[in-house]
């Protein structure tokens, strides 16, 4: 009798715990699986491998079973890497001219380019090559009016005084050519100059004598002057600038020395009279 009730109660309690894991299951439910993402090992190459990962959340419940992230690996599709080190396009050439008129004006072209991947790119970054610039023809320069004369003459007074007289001009010339014919004039010429007024004599100074001894009666000397020329013209006053006379010293008497002789300056009275005879 005991084994009928006992698989009734069994089959109660499995009955119990099926439900009550079929509730459970519906508390926890996982939601859809997001996209794939990749992640490679490089930017650029070939063969390159990566990982891709996607995930999914538990959308009902906290303690959904099963994984909720998966990966896997990948062939990355990525472009080929550059060289280490490669130039960029060239620019355009631009030109630099000798004139900016004129024919047959000759010019410099360049051009540059840039190492746009590394450093140390070989070979040349500028280009340059000479051209034939295209360039309107000059015009001529003029010239400006002459300047005033300008005169050197070769004294400051007088008649039949030459000299010689110039002035120049500046050419205007915009277009840098020259202008025709020369930038300045040179003549000679007479200068017109006041007549030479004829110098004025200053007064004499004071006498100077030497004698031909220190003391003593009758001794002879020389005495000379001179005067000075007032000359704002440039001509000589007529007539000697110094004055040289014998003259007769007035002395005190002499005192015997040691040697029982007188004291004389013969030699220094030679000097003097020659000196002034030459000057004279």
């Amino acid at each position: 009798m005991w084994i009928p009730q006992a698989l009734a109660t069994l089959w109660i309690i499995l009955t119990v715990v099926s439900n009550a894991s079929s509730q459970a299951t519906a508390n926890n439910s996982w939601g859809v699986w997001g996209n794939w993402t990749e992640s490679c090992r490089s930017t650029c190459g070939s063969n390159v491998r990566g990982i891709q990962t996607r995930e999914r959340s538990c959308t009902v419940g906290t303690s959904c079973s099963g994984e909720g992230v998966q990966t896997r690996t990948s062939q990355c599709v990525v472009p080929e890497c550059p060289a280490n080190n490669s130039w960029g396009v060239w620019g355009n050439w631009t030109e630099s001219c000798r004139s900016t008129c004129g024919s047959n004006v000759r010019g410099l072209q360049t051009r540059e380019r840039s190492c746009t991947v590394g450093t140390s790119c070989s070979g040349e970054g500028v280009q340059t090559r000479t051209s034939q610039c295209v360039v309107p023809e000059c015009p001529e320069g003029n010239w400006r009016f002459w300047e005033e004369w300008t005169e050197t003459c070769s004294a400051t007074c007088g008649s039949g005084v030459t000299g010689m007289k110039s002035r120049t001009r500046t050419c205007n010339d915009p277009s840098g050519t020259d202008c025709p014919g020369p930038s300045n004039q040179t003549e000679v010429s007479r200068c017109s100059l006041q007549a030479c007024t004829e110098g004025n004599w200053r007064f004499w100074e004071e006498w100077t004598e030497t004698c031909s001894a220190t003391c003593g009666s009758g001794v002879t000397g020389m005495k000379s002057r001179t005067r000075t020329c007032n000359n704002p013209s440039g001509t000589d006053c007529p007539g000697p600038s110094n004055q040289t006379e014998v003259s007769r010293c007035s002395l005190q008497a002499c005192t015997v020395n040691g040697s029982g002789k007188m004291t004389f300056q013969t030699p220094l009275l030679v000097v003097v009279i020659l000196s002034n005879l030459l000057a004279y």
